[in-house]
């Protein structure tokens, strides 16, 4: 359940972090992409 929820957010909130955080802090952008592509590997 947490892994899905954990994508669920990353899908909600990362359109909007992303535009936020590649100026801040990109590291963190990376970050999720390379949880959701785990995630999906994992499947």
């Amino acid at each position: 359940m947490k892994v899905r929820l954990q994508i669920f957010i990353d899908k909600k909130v990362n359109l909007r972090f992303r535009k936020k955080f590649v100026r801040k802090k990109g590291d963190l952008s990376k970050f999720i992409e390379e949880l959701m592509v785990k995630k999906l590997k994992s499947k």
